[in-house]
């Protein structure tokens, strides 16, 4: 109930067009709400815990693919843009709990290697601690790397595996499983894509991005 209740409006929907001032409005009081809300519990844990149907996870985890530009082309060419595939809400909501009961987890596995997961104020970590670190060691230098759509591609498989192998994590193996080893169905626009999604995660969902960094680690 908190997660739907905090759910920022007008965000990117997914490709069932469900909109999070929907999830929102799932929490305002009332008698009749309440039997709602409690049965949309029981049903999420139901799917997070993978005790639905594989045709439930594969109709679930489709997304909307959309293209923002990130670069301009000066020269009048193609602009650079990214594919990014936007998943459903309720899915996203499903993740953002799921992600916050693991972020001590993977912030105690990933720190101080990397500060993005599970670290309290971790942009103000990295811009002062790389500012605190150059004038300590004036000799020293930054390279910032940029994997080339590596979100998109980061493999599934070895995810899991990455997952499963940790004593901690592993309890989180099942409901990655459950909500990415289907291969998802694309959408552009109101029609089906002609290709599926087999690797990497779907944006707005916070715990493949923990996930993601476990990964790299």
């Amino acid at each position: 109930k908190e997660v739907f209740a905090e759910r920022p409006r007008r965000s990117v929907t997914g490709p069932d067009g469900a909109r999070n001032e929907f999830l929102r409005a799932r929490t305002l009081r009332s008698a009749q709400l309440g039997e709602v809300i409690s049965a949309r519990e029981e049903f999420a844990e139901r799917a997070v815990n993978g005790d639905l149907p594989h045709w439930y996870a594969y109709i679930v985890t489709a997304s909307q693919m959309v293209a923002p530009i990130k670069a301009i082309a000066h020269d009048g060419g193609t602009p650079d843009v990214r594919p990014l595939s936007m998943g459903n809400v309720e899915q996203r909501a499903w993740a953002t709990s799921i992600a916050r009961g693991a972020k001590t987890i993977f912030g105690d596995k990933l720190a101080p290697m990397q500060v993005a997961v599970g670290v309290p104020g971790g942009l103000s970590v990295m811009i002062f601690g790389a500012r605190e670190l150059l004038e300590a060691h004036p000799d020293f230098v930054i390279v910032k790397i940029d994997a080339y759509n590596a979100y998109n591609e980061q493999s599934r498989d070895e995810t899991l595996r990455r997952l499963d192998a940790d004593d901690d994590l592993c309890v989180y193996a099942n409901y990655f499983h459950t909500f990415y080893s289907p291969f998802s169905p694309i959408f552009l626009g109101d029609a089906r894509a002609p290709f599926e999604q087999w690797e990497g995660g779907r944006q707005g969902d916070p715990f493949y991005a923990s996930c993601f960094c476990w990964s790299l680690h």
